[in-house]
């Protein structure tokens, strides 16, 4: 995804309502979602997700399945999912379900 002019930035799921038709994604998604691994850093990753934001992507979570948690961000704020279900729209996937396999 372009995130600037000079600036790509790969999400780790990206869901669109429909085909872009290319590559590197020129118009928001619905949804990005990031995964966190041991490596990551959390300045770099709220770093992209104020890219995210900027670029209009208006559903943004983080997923951490070491501690099996979900976040969402929007507004300069990661926050935790307390309920049962994550939801982007008309798209809701239970917790559950997100780290059944895990």
């Amino acid at each position: 995804m372009r995130t600037s002019p000079k600036k790509v930035r790969i999400p780790d799921i990206c869901i669109t309502l429909e085909d872009p038709g290319v590559d590197v994604f020129e118009t928001p998604p619905l949804l990005c979602i990031e995964i966190l691994s041991a490596d990551d850093d959390v300045s770099e990753l709220l770093e992209k997700l104020e890219e995210y934001v900027a670029m209009g992507v208006p559903h943004n979570w983080v997923v951490d399945p070491k501690r099996r948690k979900a976040y969402t961000y929007a507004a300069n704020c990661l926050q935790e999912v307390t309920g049962a279900e994550l939801t982007a729209g008309e798209i809701s996937i239970p917790l559950t379900e997100v780290f059944a396999r895990l």
